[in-house]
């Protein structure tokens, strides 16, 4: 098994992103169904003995004791009017508007990621074959994070006893045609898995594909720790969602930057995959910053994720906006690209470069001065996190599975020394650490 998850390792990290043009498709989910048939009434037994008129009737009655069965059959509330009217225009709920809705949730992912920084203990489950489980990750990228999700995960299982088969489809960041086929392929096959896991190359774009994985299997999905309002608590609600979130990292982007701009200097937004992922990113930020600084945002540039493109977009910031003080990257490839750029043109030292996740790429672009910061991730705790939900859902404890799952970030600068970023990674690269050959 390790092995193999070096071969793919050393596959994910050696393919640089060559993203397609394609528009994303508008996948609509059905409603789900939550009409529920009432339960019958009741029937109402007749007395053996007719009371004597002159008697008094001591007895209790037995309409009084029917009363509180009728209790039980008033509709349970329906969760979906829980969120909060900001998750409903949005369509997606933050991890904050989450909890908020839903606190016992918030307790419940502390738990978990409690049991995810331990070691891992035996499951009690008693498997007569291995659990079969499909992955789908957008992992066809320069980034490093699948891989990692892949080595916590599967080495997780590993350590908690339970054998297990993982069935791998990979697709490059922008290719939502790719994956919707790819879930076709496996419903088609539904059950001969026992589990799905994934991470969709737009949330949104996505949905419907959501809804059917979910309905089929117990699904946990990635990379968006943010449920649809309307699909939560119905079948077709994904058993749980992990990812750092991003709102959380672009709010910490935004402080850093705040403190080391001033007003009237200027950001360029250079965007990831437009939509969701995206808007929580690029979006956050830009309104965090020009709404908490005299911060100017000044332009933004699409570049699907793709280094290539990233980097062309750095030389059209530049060229239209010589003055700009810093670029906004949203994610690793976008970070490397526009670095490139700027020690290409010279301005590496007066333009400030994000990371986004604090990648491999990313931290070795910290140590040597290419990049300023980044948002760092205990990146091997996602895919842990999902290794010890599949094993409380085998144990039977679906109750204590957290609804979303927001592992630790720190925001990691130029004042990290390269001791300070080795002390980090001894936990945060635990797993993978151990797929290489590291340990």
């Amino acid at each position: 098994m390790r092995a193999g998850l070096a071969v793919l390792f050393a596959l994910m990290l050696a393919l640089a992103a060559a993203c397609a043009e394609e528009e994303p498709d508008d996948v609509a989910a059905d409603d789900p169904d939550d009409e529920a048939a009432p339960d019958d009434d009741p029937d109402d037994d007749e007395p053996d003995d007719e009371p004597d008129d002159d008697e008094p009737d001591d007895e209790p009655d037995d309409e009084a004791d029917d009363e509180p069965d009728d209790e039980a059959d008033e509709p349970e509330a329906d969760p979906e009017e829980a969120f909060p009217e900001s998750s409903h225009e949005r369509g997606v709920a933050t991890v904050s508007e989450f909890h908020e809705a839903f606190p016992e949730h918030e307790q419940l992912m502390d738990d978990l990621l409690e049991v995810v920084s331990d070691d891992a203990e035996e499951a009690d489950v008693d498997l007569d074959e291995p659990v079969q489980i499909l992955l789908f990750i957008p992992s066809l990228e320069v980034g490093d994070a699948w891989a990692h999700l892949e080595a916590g995960l599967t080495l997780r299982l590993d350590e908690l006893g339970i054998d297990h088969e993982i069935t791998d489809f990979l697709v490059e960041p922008d290719e939502h045609d790719t994956q919707a086929s790819q879930v076709e392929q496996a419903l088609a096959s539904a059950d001969d898995y026992d589990f799905a896991l994934y991470a969709p190359t737009e949330w949104e774009a996505q949905k419907g594909h959501v809804a059917r994985l979910s309905q089929e299997l117990p699904t946990i999905a990635y990379n968006v720790a943010n449920p649809f309002p309307d699909l939560w608590g119905t079948e077709e609600s994904p058993i749980s969602h992990i990812a750092f979130d991003h709102e959380v990292g672009a709010l910490e982007l935004c402080d850093w930057a705040i403190e080391e701009l001033d007003d009237g200097d200027q950001i360029a937004l250079l965007r990831f995959v437009r939509g969701f992922v995206d808007d929580m990113r690029s979006g956050t930020f830009a309104d965090c910053v020009e709404e908490n600084s005299g911060i100017e945002v000044v332009t933004d540039y699409e570049t699907d994720g793709d280094q290539e493109k990233a980097f062309a977009g750095a030389g059209t910031v530049l060229s239209s906006y010589p003055d700009v003080d810093m670029m906004h990257a949203a994610s690793t490839a976008i970070t490397l690209g526009a670095s490139a750029q700027l020690e290409e043109r010279g301005v590496a030292d007066d333009v400030i470069i994000n990371g986004w996740g604090g990648t491999e790429e990313e931290l070795n672009a910290l140590r040597e001065d290419d990049i300023d910061v980044t948002v760092f991730r205990q990146i091997d705790d996602w895919g842990v996190a999902g290794a010890e939900i599949i094993r409380m859902h085998l144990e039977g404890r679906e109750d204590e599975v957290p609804g979303a799952v927001s592992p630790e970030m720190i925001t990691m600068d130029q004042t990290f020394s390269d001791e300070d970023i080795d002390a980090e990674l001894e936990y945060a690269f635990r797993y993978i650490d151990q797929v290489r050959g590291d340990d």
